[in-house]
């Protein structure tokens, strides 16, 4: 330090300079840097950074600058008030966040009664009675969103993720929210706590529509146990179920799907992703006694190698009286094979359906088949036609009046139905002895143009 002050004070002298410092100690202002590219006995000088460039004067005087002050900050009134009307405008828009699409956002009240709402969220969280709780929600904007909110939540906790295989969410839910019975539409639990579910939480649940049962996705994963009848009572306790999804669950055989998708009095909606079944019983569940409540509307299923093996559901004359919609998809994402059935059913089907006693033989409907499929699924194409194939033949003696199937393969040319030339032609079963006027248009684009080829198979 004491060379650099000297070298310093030499460099000014040489200049004729002279100095005025606040501070006398000049070290305070000037740093020794011993940088790789200077030897030892060269050091580097230069002022803090921290310092204004120095000044020269009239009189030949150098003044070095002193330290900057930091800017004082300060705050308006102004700015103030305007900071706390955004925060209040945006606490109103995330309280009334849950409110219907249409509902005015404008006239509330914070206060509702005068009280704050943290009062009201207590009174609401330990309310016992459904029919109070909900007319707090009739009462203003502000509840009503709150009360809207609490029922989405709960909802939501046990959708989203699948609950742990002792249902410990769901029984927290049941001890800690006095109305989670009454709240709780949808449920997501895993395939080994199915039996425990229906048995511990039978007449708990009175407003459950939806139950998505999950298991581990693995043919050779866990059994579902036989299905007895105490089981089966249970779960014809939860009459409000509307839908069951089933992805990755083995039963033990077709006759305890037949029997457990018919314990639900009022089921409408069917998904299956990928089941399998570890003795196949019987070829038509849907036709059997304990099945003859059964009115599905619509069924889902999600399969990507055997389609085959739904051939116990499907080939049912009595499922597709009451069934408006099927759906078979090769995978659940975007690109892959797809198929859709819509059932038009007559006006004497309609009436059919109201009441069982009227279905008969001579009841008939129309299928409207739609096939669509990508470049890689034309092998899971030529299975899907195959089972349709047997469900045509079976079913459409009584079932239905005409059918017609649309091919449309996805940016297709005619090269893309050649993988049907190799085996059997389309529908071979029902070719022996149409049933019904069959129509099967193929669509594809020839030479920049949309073309569609029709063939009609009338009965004989």
């Amino acid at each position: 330090m004491a060379v650099a002050l000297e070298t310093a004070e030499g460099f000014l002298q040489e200049h004729n300079i002279s100095t005025s410092v606040q501070d006398s100690k000049v070290e305070s202002s000037l740093f020794l840097n011993a940088s790789p590219r200077h030897s030892h006995d060269e050091p580097r000088l230069f002022a803090a950074e921290y310092l204004d460039e120095p000044k020269i004067m009239a009189s030949g005087e150098v003044v070095l600058g002193s330290p900057p002050q930091a800017p004082v900050l300060s705050v308006y009134s102004t700015e103030l008030d305007g900071e706390i009307s955004s925060c209040i405008d945006a606490e109103s828009r995330d309280i009334l966040m849950y409110l219907p699409v249409g509902v005015d956002r404008s006239n509330i009240t914070l206060c509702p009664g005068g009280l704050p709402l943290d009062i009201w969220h207590h009174v609401i969280d330990n309310i016992d009675d459904i029919k109070t709780w909900e007319a707090f929600g009739l009462t203003c904007k502000v509840l009503a969103s709150r009360i809207i909110q609490i029922s989405r939540e709960a909802n939501q906790l046990l959708w989203r993720d699948c609950a742990s295989p002792d249902l410990r969410e769901l029984h927290n839910q049941l001890v800690h929210t006095p109305l989670a019975g009454h709240l709780l539409h949808s449920l997501r639990i895993p395939a080994v706590s199915m039996t425990k579910l229906f048995y511990e939480f039978s007449g708990k649940l009175y407003k459950i529509q939806n139950i998505h049962i999950q298991g581990d996705g693995d043919s050779f994963g866990p059994v579902l146990p036989p299905l007895r009848l105490p089981l089966l009572m249970a779960v014809s306790a939860f009459q409000s179920v509307t839908e069951v999804n089933f992805s990755g669950v083995v039963f033990w055989s077709t006759a305890d799907f037949g029997r457990f998708i018919s314990a639900f009095k009022n089921l409408k909606y069917l998904s299956c992703e990928d089941i399998s079944l570890k003795r196949a019983t019987m070829c038509n569940v849907v036709d059997q006694p304990f099945a003859k409540h059964l009115c599905l509307r619509s069924v889902d299923i999600i399969e990507p190698d055997d389609l085959s093996k739904y051939k116990f559901l499907l080939v049912s004359q009595r499922l597709f009286r009451y069934m408006t919609y099927l759906t078979i998809m090769e995978t659940d994402v975007t690109g892959g094979a797809r198929c859709t059935l819509h059932v038009s059913q007559t006006d004497a089907s309609n009436e059919a359906s109201r009441d069982d006693s009227l279905v008969s033989e001579n009841t008939s409907s129309s299928a409207l088949v739609s096939i669509k499929w990508y470049f890689r699924g034309c092998e899971w194409v030529r299975t899907l036609l195959e089972l349709l194939d047997d469900v045509f033949v079976h079913t459409a003696p009584s079932t239905f009046g005409q059918i017609c199937v649309h091919l449309t393969p996805d940016r297709g040319t005619e090269r893309s139905f050649t993988f049907l030339d190799a085996g059997p032609p389309m529908f071979a079963g029902f070719r022996v002895k149409p049933p019904c006027p069959l129509t099967i248009m193929k669509s594809f684009y020839k030479d920049n143009h949309f073309t569609q080829i029709r063939e009609v198979i009338n009965p004989p």
